[in-house]
């Protein structure tokens, strides 16, 4: 999973934990955690949850409530969003929101190429800064980030795509 939050909290019932996870420089680093073991605590199972406003704008996503733009992609289904959230994150949907286009004022934009399952996956990127997608659909990924200049989750569909090629697996 690729996190972009600055800190991510822990909790066990017993002793208050905070782990605070910078990355700073370089910015393409990418950081794959599946398994952390504190010292003294052998059996201790950690969940990692991204707290913050990121986890708060993730319970947004496809959300009715204050939704003011709905997109309907290739497959007909409707995904309603927030234009202040995707034009503060995005280059592309603050150009959408504010350049003069019909988009600009239209309460139903329709995107092409797109499916549900990808746009989710942006989406949730977008509003939490956090992403991470099935195996089989990184390309779809990565295809969708670049045409939508987000750097972030392209970076990271491209990284599991070299790891893959390294290791001689097909994507």
């Amino acid at each position: 999973m690729f996190v972009a939050v600055r800190a991510i909290s822990w909790s066990p019932t017993t002793i208050p934990i905070v782990l605070r996870v910078d990355f700073l420089k370089p910015k393409d680093w990418v950081a794959y955690v599946d398994t952390i073991k504190l010292k003294g605590y052998p059996n201790l199972v950690l969940s990692i949850q991204p707290f913050g406003f990121g986890a708060d704008f993730r319970d947004l996503v496809g959300s009715t409530e204050f939704a003011d733009v709905v997109f309907q992609l290739d497959d007909g289904s409707l995904f309603p969003a927030h234009k202040a959230i995707l034009a503060a994150r995005s280059k592309y949907f603050r150009t959408m929101f504010t350049g003069g286009m019909q988009e600009s004022t239209a309460k139903e934009v329709r995107l092409q190429w797109v499916s549900k399952e990808v746009f989710h996956i942006l989406m949730v990127y977008l509003y939490s800064a956090t992403a991470d997608c099935e195996e089989n659909m990184v390309l779809q990924v990565f295809e969708i980030a670049d045409r939508y200049w987000l750097q972030r989750p392209r970076d990271f569909a491209e990284k599991k795509v070299q790891v893959h090629v390294e290791r001689g697996q097909r994507v």
